[in-house]
């Protein structure tokens, strides 16, 4: 296992400084060996003695910046020690936040809507076929059912707000409200209240999803102020530029995923 390049620097440091101090040691023990001698006695001549001392001086000299050497090493390592452990306190006081750029489920973005919420009493069936792929600035038609959750239709005591949103399909998911020009992404009939049949005439989309990560979007028909109803997530919405004669080509009809 690799180590971060700072532990790696102070073991380095560390094991230059033990490398000097051996080193210190080995010529202290040396020059034990060589105090001064007296040479009076005629046991070695003059020029010998000249080499043995100036052998001597230079010894001391290498000493000396071995030591000056160490002296700094340890201050150098005493400032890393130090920031080392600065380093750690303030990892402890660190949350790593990680964007994940891959593509999510409808499960997923249900569960953001909801704020994990799961105690529902109804539900939206899609009436409609949603065309693939929708096309920019052509309107299309959305026409939903609200069920229980058995799936049985049923008819609200009070009339509800539904709206419709886009969302990227990224994680996490982005609200789409405008268009890269700064234009609202959608117009049209996109808000409605309803409390049986849920009918969208005209909806149009201003914005083509390939200008977007993994090039198609979420539609969501939400509930607003009614937590009791589950809202109804389309998936893989494609939204292409308009062609010229498109109008005169059939248009298949989508596969449509619903949350379940």
């Amino acid at each position: 296992m690799s180590l971060p390049n700072t532990d790696q620097k102070n073991i380095d440091q560390v094991a230059q400084f033990n490398a000097d101090m051996a080193q210190l040691a080995f010529l202290n023990s040396i020059s034990q060996e060589y105090q001064p001698l007296n040479f009076t006695g005629g046991l070695m001549s003059n020029c010998a003695a000249a080499c043995l001392i100036r052998g001597h001086q230079d010894q001391i000299e290498i000493l000396k910046m071995i030591s000056e050497q160490s002296k700094s090493n340890m201050k150098k390592l005493d400032w890393v020690t130090s920031e080392l452990a600065l380093l750690k306190s303030a990892q402890k006081n660190c949350t790593v936040i990680i964007s994940d750029d891959e593509s999510i489920s409808s499960d997923f973005l249900l569960d953001k809507l909801c704020n994990g919420t799961s105690s529902w009493e109804y539900s939206l069936k899609l009436l409609s076929h949603i065309p693939y792929p929708v096309f920019k600035e052509k309107s299309f038609h959305i026409l939903a059912q609200v069920t229980d959750m058995e799936g049985n239709k049923v008819k609200l005591s009070t009339p509800v707000h539904f709206k419709i949103l886009l969302f990227t399909n990224e994680n996490p998911p982005r609200l789409m409200e405008k268009t890269a020009n700064g234009d609202k992404i959608m117009r049209g009939m996109v808000e409605v209240e309803a409390d049986e049949v849920v009918n969208y005439q005209k909806v149009v989309i201003k914005e083509v999803t390939s200008h977007y990560r993994q090039g198609r979007f979420f539609m969501a028909i939400v509930p607003m102020h009614a937590d009791y109803i589950k809202p109804l997530i389309i998936e893989d919405l494609v939204v292409k530029a308009r062609k010229v004669g498109v109008d005169t080509q059939p248009r298949k009809k989508r596969q449509v995923k619903e949350s379940p």
